[in-house]
């Protein structure tokens, strides 16, 4: 019988496995080890429940199922699930955040890159250039939580 990899055309590290060190992958993959160091993957990285990533992490998409320790780069979409833990900024073109999951750092949103590079509406962000709204909201009144 074989064995169950829920990632067989991509990688897997399971857990019990811990990575000192850089960790990049041109395919799509799973972490449920600890890796201590940056992760650069050119496709979509699924963090589980057990997986720790202790680095930066520059991603085209992400499922965050564990704990992050670092500022998320993602050029596509990112998701945190339930219990998930992110303690860096993120970086991303688009955000689902389930409110049982714990960010703490700040959320820049980034514009994907267009196939027509000549519309002047186009403007690309990314985390050296922060976004910047023409407008600014009213300020609210402050709020109490105690």
């Amino acid at each position: 019988m074989k064995p169950f990899f829920p990632f067989n055309k991509g990688f897997y590290i399971p857990p019990g496995i811990e990575v000192n060190g850089n960790f990049a992958s041109e395919k799509e993959g799973g972490i449920a080890g600890i890796i201590n160091g940056d992760v650069t993957v050119n496709a979509k990285l699924t963090v589980e429940k057990q997986g720790i990533i202790n680095g930066e992490i520059r991603v085209k998409d992400i499922i965050v199922k564990g704990k992050v320790n670092g500022n998320i780069h993602c050029e596509g979409k990112i998701i945190t699930l339930k219990d998930a833990v992110v303690s860096g900024n993120i970086y991303a073109a688009e955000a689902v955040i389930d409110k049982f999951s714990i960010v703490k750092g700040v959320f820049a949103h980034i514009n994907r890159k267009k196939e027509n590079q000549d519309d002047p509406a186009i403007e690309i962000a990314s985390a050296e250039s922060p976004v910047i709204p023409d407008k600014f909201l009213p300020d609210e009144p402050q709020q109490n939580w105690f």
